[in-house]
């Protein structure tokens, strides 16, 4: 309670912790141990982290799990600024898709620049390398700049450190995304600079509520503007960081704040307003949710837990004692600071524990994001608390010989830190710098235990790997046929092994064929991903990734020649696969389970069936090009008319849209949805469409005053999940259907609306571009893109509609025109 009081009496104290331990005796220091003391850290630190870097000084693209796509988004920003725009339409991933809408750009933004600083000098893939290089360093430095505002100079040394710390730790890329390998080598580029340019930020706006001089405010805003452009999560931990920092500033301080964060919000509106307008298009849901988050912020915690399977792996001393260091650093620094009634960076950092990481904020914030990477931004709260509780200890210890002694405290809180470097040694991302220490065979028990737990993948050159050879041939092979529409990749886990990502195929056939792909890295970006990558977990080894429901539904007939449907339906022409069990001679797959995760959930025969839809093509070992017959052409004709799906409080048409796709009779009978409404739409429109399918919240009774406007049209009804009222006399060209009964539901929908066969017919379109399409047809026409709320038409008549499961659809009239907004 006493806390707590004195929590309220401070809300109006100065904003920040300038140097609080100038004013007391216990600290007069000597300047000249501590700068040789911080050169000598920095300097360490700098060796340590160039060591490990010095892999990516190169011009060749680098190879490791996520990181190879960073190149492709990279190209594309590059491609984007040419053509005079930070945003566009990307058909090459995912059937299309909105490039740096719900990806941020501004990461990749510094890298074009870069390339176009040098005259083009630089290859891009030499720009990105660069700038990954420089990410740690980066870190480094912007934690010191943080520390300095609550913990002064004397902080330095322990900031360094325990920078070091958290980025050479050994973590698990599917916990904690912080450090080299969860941020760089699994391919969180974007994240790893947003939580640079945070850290920055919050140094910055530490000293702007202090002395808010218009250039700081503005440099302050600037760098917040950079951090919402760069990645959403740590924008969210901005916004949460911002809003209890309000609450521990006086009037002057507040009023700064806001102006800042207005200012960012004003200059990255361009980004985040997209984004929020069209976030429920986008299509990743909940996902990665973790146990215990204290487990990770505290190196050595997790890497014991994870590592040392049995005694003969090896124990890694060294990590453990800087954990303990750490543990009680920060304890000590959060004590001292609520002593000494300076509450916020403990409060902050405890909301932040007991709240963003865990499993009820998905109630709270249901939206497609990894809440377990909250715990990255964390990091630096946690130093700096850590640097104030080793501060208050060193000026303790050295109260009476203030120089020699603080020296002899620094080296022994150090000491762990750098011992457990040469014992246990860093990740091996290009080679360990300490290969004739005598603890290296240490390291190797420790290494070959996490390797045998997949927490380790080398960084290797893209010319180091001999697989990609091959797989530089299928893309050959690919461009030199004269109709592709797209292909589908197998992202498998083994691909790690032979090419050092899964992603490879799906980077390089858009990358340097400009070939399309349907799988891709941003499962966020696109609506079609949910219908997509579950194919791929069905039909090959490939990984399931990304929205979880439809992969965890039974599909109604999971078998090779269901699934193969399902590719043609997104305009597959071409199938690779590395597993020998896909191919027609192997007749019987078994389901089999990697880390836990089922890959291949059914068992079925490749069928006589299975054989016409599908031919081996070519084989360049160890990849195998399969042709699918008769895929769905990009712009098609057909002679259905479709069902116009209303939303009324019911299923949205995505859950319906997810329904739909369940069953294989129901693929060949598309529904469309649009956010006008019925009466709106024009009258060509309306003859266009074959009924109505009216979605209700269930246990809804509706009367004769719901239903007599939609039968007014003429039109067949359909009516989800509603009851009708006793009162209602004529259900004529109403049908009932309760989506709750899964297989009635099937055959009383089937029967509804799929009353005869339906032909689709290829339109040749006249422009047929990123952001302009150009055809000409009279009547229903599909276009086989998947992301559609951008697209505007010549015609204001003209709706583009969303069809089933994610395409667009509008109805022609002659020559049409749909550019991208």
């Amino acid at each position: 309670m006493r806390w707590a009081v004195a929590a309220l009496q401070h809300f109006e104290k100065p904003a920040t912790i300038q140097k609080c331990f100038e004013s007391e005796p216990l600290v007069q220091r000597s300047t000249f141990v501590l700068n040789v003391t911080t050169i000598l850290t920095g300097s360490y630190a700098a060796f340590v982290l160039v060591g490990v870097m010095a892999g990516f000084l190169t011009t060749d693209r680098m190879v490791a799990w996520d990181l190879y796509p960073q190149y492709y988004l990279a190209d594309l920003m590059v491609r984007n600024l040419e053509q005079g725009s930070l945003q566009s339409y990307d058909p090459l991933w995912f059937g299309g898709y909105p490039s740096f809408t719900f990806y941020g750009g501004f990461p990749y933004l510094i890298t074009a620049l870069l390339h176009f600083a040098s005259f083009k000098y630089l290859e891009i893939a030499t720009c990105l390398n660069l700038v990954i290089f420089s990410l740690p360093l980066l870190f480094t430095l912007s934690v010191i700049y943080y520390s300095r505002a609550f913990n002064g100079r004397q902080g330095d040394p322990f900031a360094i450190s325990f920078a070091l710390l958290y980025l050479t730790q050994l973590s698990n890329p599917h916990q904690g995304p912080f450090g080299i390998f969860g941020s760089l080598m699994h391919g969180h580029f974007a994240a790893f600079s947003a939580v640079v340019l945070m850290t920055l930020f919050f140094g910055s706006l530490e000293r702007a509520m202090a002395s808010g001089t218009r250039t700081r405010l503005l440099v302050t805003g600037a760098l917040l503007a950079a951090v919402i452009t760069s990645h959403a999560l740590t924008t969210i931990f901005c916004a949460f960081y911002l809003a209890v920092r309000s609450l521990f500033c006086n009037r002057t301080a507040f009023f700064r704040l806001l102006l800042t964060a207005s200012f960012a919000l004003l200059l990255s509106a361009y980004s985040w307003m997209p984004l929020l307008f069209e976030l429920k298009y986008s299509s990743s849901e909940i996902q990665g949710m973790i146990k215990d988050p204290l487990l990770i912020l505290f190196p050595g915690l997790l890497h014991i837990k994870n590592c040392l399977s049995s005694f003969t792996t090896g124990f890694p001393f060294g990590y453990l004692t800087v954990t303990f260091v750490v543990l009680a650093c920060s304890i000590m620094g959060a004590i001292s600071l609520i002593r000494s009634n300076h509450f916020f960076l403990p409060v902050v950092f405890v909301l932040a524990l007991l709240i963003l990481p865990r499993n009820f904020l998905t109630d709270l914030l249901p939206v497609g994001i990894h809440y377990n990477r909250f715990i990255f931004p964390m990091v630096p709260l946690l130093i700096v608390i850590a640097v104030h509780g080793a501060n208050w200890l060193a000026a303790m210890m050295s109260h009476r010989k203030p120089g020699i002694v603080r020296a002899m405290v620094v080296a022994a809180l150090i000491a762990p830190l750098f011992w457990s470097l040469l014992w246990a040694g860093v990740q091996n991302y290009t080679a360990r710098p300490w290969n004739s220490i005598t603890g290296s065979a240490l390291y190797e028990h420790a290494y070959r235990a996490c390797d045998s737990a997949g927490l380790f993948l080398p960084l290797q050159s893209e010319s180091e790997i001999s697989a990609i050879s091959a797989a530089k041939q299928v893309g050959d092979f690919l461009e030199t046929q004269e109709s592709i529409n797209r292909v589908a990749v197998q992202s498998a886990q083994g691909d790690v092994h032979r090419l050092g990502t899964p992603h490879f195929l799906a980077t390089w056939l858009p990358l340097m064929h400009r070939i399309p792909v349907v799988n891709g890295l941003l499962a966020e970006s696109s609506f079609s991903s949910g219908f997509i990558i579950p194919v791929f977990a069905f039909l090959t080894d490939g990984m399931f990734w990304g929205r979880d429901r439809i992969y965890d539904m039974f599909i109604d007939r999971p078998t090779p020649e269901a699934m193969l449907k399902r590719l043609a339906m997104f305009g597959v022409r071409y199938l690779v696969v590395t597993n020998r069990e896909f191919l027609p001679h192997y007749v019987h797959r078994t389901a089999s389970v990697i880390g836990g995760v089922p890959t291949s959930p059914f068992a079925g025969d490749f069928t006589a069936e299975s054989r016409s839809l599908i031919r081996l093509v070519k084989s360049v070992l160890p990849f195998h090009i399969f042709e699918i017959d008769k895929p769905r052409p990009l712009f098609s004709a057909i002679d259905y008319k479709p069902y116009f799906y209303v939303e009324e409080g019911g299923l949205s048409f995505r859950s319906f849209s997810e329904l739909w796709f369940q069953f294989d009779r129901l693929l060949d009978y598309p529904v469309i949805f649009s956010e006008k409404s019925y009466q709106s739409l024009a009258e060509t429109e309306k003859q266009a469409i074959g009924g109505i399918i009216l979605s209700y919240k269930k246990g809804r009774v509706l009367s004769s005053d719901d239903l007599e406007p939609w039968l007014a049209t003429g039109k067949k009804v359909i009516v989800l999940d509603g009851l009708v009222d006793t009162t209602v006399s004529d259900l004529t060209g109403v049908t009932i259907i309760n989506t709750g009964q899964r297989d009635k539901f099937f055959i009383d929908f089937a029967r509804a609306i799929g009353s005869s066969d339906v032909s689709y017919e290829e339109i040749v379109p006249t422009t047929n571009s990123a952001t302009r399409f150009e055809f000409e047809h009279h009547g229903g026409t599909i276009i086989n893109y998947s992301y559609f709320s951008r697209w505007e038409s010549s015609s204001r008549k003209q709706t583009i509609f969303q069809i089933t499961p994610s395409f667009m659809y509008v109805v022609a009239t002659g020559p049409t025109t749909l550019t991208y907004k």
